[in-house]
């Protein structure tokens, strides 16, 4: 009979041991849960000279630029990088607050290449959404 341990269920053994200990239970239940089979990931990383030339690419428009290598250099989600605002960033120590899963803030870190990119897409403002939707200036209605 095979034990919870041999079975790759070790946190089973110590509580089955515990009440067979004691009487409670006679039949080993880990015997009878069905292991579920393992799921291998054949998935690899993509090749650095891809990512290079794919981030390097001068047809992409500055904001798609910066946040794909944002995204790449700080492994921040999408939605985290998406929602930094300007005032969130300390440009100077290369980092950016953000809030993660469940609320929580934290610092996301990023490399020479998102520093480079960064003023340009600022572009003299202080504060606000860093990634804007339409960069274009705000024009409102002539009312005459």
């Amino acid at each position: 009979m095979h034990t919870a341990r041999q079975q790759g269920r070790p946190w089973l053994g110590p509580a089955w041991a515990g009440l067979g200990g004691r009487g409670w239970i006679t039949t080993d239940l880990a015997a009878l849960i069905e292991r579920r089979p393992e799921i291998r990931d054949r998935t690899r990383a993509i090749d650095r000279h891809i990512i290079t030339a794919l981030l390097d690419r001068r047809d992409v428009p500055l904001r798609e630029k910066t946040l794909w290598r944002l995204a790449y250099e700080s492994a921040a989600r999408a939605d985290e990088v998406l929602a930094l605002n300007i005032e969130h960033l300390d440009l100077d120590n290369k980092r950016g607050r953000i809030l993660g899963k469940g609320g929580t803030a934290r610092w996301i870190h990023w490399q020479s290449g998102t520093t480079r990119l960064l003023p340009r897409l600022i572009n003299g403002r202080t504060s606000g959404p860093l990634f804007l939707a339409d960069p274009r200036p705000h024009r409102c209605p002539d009312h005459r």
